[in-house]
């Protein structure tokens, strides 16, 4: 796998490097964000907070991603190369070309994000928090395959894979058989609004030894109310073959989120953000919340001193449940020696993201360049 996504990544950067005329676009970016979190729980041993995807450490300065890319397009290929160095850790975050075969038709391969649709879709710069909401923890967020990619109009997209699991971790599927990914977005489906719906359905995930069919379907719907005012709203539901056992018998697990969030925006340089989050695990299918229920709520303020960098201050709430209430009380508190089924939380992050270098060649920006991510030629 790892030779395979080299070998990709070598030859995105040479197409991206060739052929720099009139009828080609290209940039070279870059993207940081950095960030100090704590909360009301204790830790044991280190300062990694659980039940969390980003802002991970507490009490110390940390970073969630540093990203540099470099992505390309022409009328008849396209390629994105993305590499991010989150804690200090190297991973190459995408790495995948799209050459056309004629009309709008396009065959597309590599290393991707999610055809879940969602927050996963952006970095923190781009979405209303720097944190992630509890339902979009248990989405799946890379996937590695090939596949084909028809643009029906301008503004509507459709893109089909036979990929690798991409359920959370990508390079640790059992390899027993391929999955599948499918997502189609819709830009203005009423003036402002764009929907996306997109699923993955396999047998593999990162639970190795796991053969169990495995489906996650997630909708997605956000635009502007006003000038100033937006909102985005993610529905997710899930199943796992043979979840749990109830009477001798192997049961179905399902799982489900919901997330809603609203943005105000004050002035260009100010605005301000609300998001109530919830998620359902309890039967226990998938890996992370095993057997709990999440509930989240969370404010921030945001100050843009220009329109590549941003400070935020966010503050949250969140309460876990179980049909097994000792099996809830997830968090130490170390003031009062018991455990607790809730945690206060507050970070202060700030970042930056821009355009090191880039070439324009009068191409206009099709939707699927919008799930290119985490940067592409719009």
């Amino acid at each position: 796998m790892k030779k395979f996504l080299f070998f990709i990544a070598c030859t995105l950067i040479s197409f991206s490097t060739l052929n720099l005329n009139a009828q080609t676009d290209f940039k070279i970016f870059s993207g940081l964000d950095t960030y100090y979190a704590t909360d009301d729980a204790s830790i044991p041993y280190g300062h990694e907070r659980t039940y969390t995807i980003n802002n991970i450490y507490k009490d110390k300065f940390s970073s969630n991603d540093a990203i540099i890319g470099v992505g390309a397009k022409s009328n008849f290929w396209k390629a994105n190369v993305a590499v991010d160095f989150q804690d200090h850790n190297f991973a190459l975050s995408q790495a995948n070309v799209s050459l056309k075969l004629c009309g709008n038709l396009w065959i597309e391969g590599g290393h991707f994000f999610t055809n879940a649709p969602g927050e996963l879709d952006n970095y923190s710069w781009d979405n209303y928090f720097t944190s992630y909401s509890i339902a979009s923890q248990l989405a799946p967020n890379a996937e590695t395959g090939f596949g084909l990619a028809y643009d029906f109009t301008p503004e509507t997209h459709l893109s089909v894979r036979v990929i690798n699991s991409g359920w959370a971790n990508d390079f640790r599927d059992n390899n027993s058989s391929k999955s599948v990914s499918a997502r189609l977005d819709v830009e203005n489906i009423i003036p402002k609004w764009n929907l996306s719906v997109g699923t993955v359905c396999g047998n593999e995930n990162k639970v190795a030894v796991s053969k169990d069919l495995t489906t996650f379907t997630a909708v997605d719907f956000r635009g502007n109310f006003t000038k100033c005012f937006e909102g985005a709203f993610t529905g997710q539901f899930g199943t796992v073959e043979n979840a749990y056992l109830e009477n001798g018998e192997e049961q179905l697990g399902i799982m489900y989120g919901i997330t809603a969030q609203a943005r105000y925006h004050f002035s260009p340089k100010f605005n301000a953000a609300a998001r109530v989050s919830y998620c359902d695990n309890q039967d226990g299918g998938f890996f992370t919340y095993r057997k709990l229920s999440g509930l989240e709520a969370g404010v921030n303020l945001e100050y843009k001193p220009t329109s590549f960098a941003f400070l935020r201050l966010e503050a949250g709430y969140l309460a876990m449940s179980s049909e097994n209430e000792n099996l809830s009380k997830v968090f130490y508190n170390n003031n009062d020696h018991e455990y607790t089924n809730t945690r206060m939380q507050l970070a202060l992050s700030a970042g930056v993201y821009f355009d090191a270098y880039r070439t324009l060649g009068g191409l206009r920006p099709t939707l699927n360049d919008h799930h290119v991510k985490p940067m592409n030629i719009n």
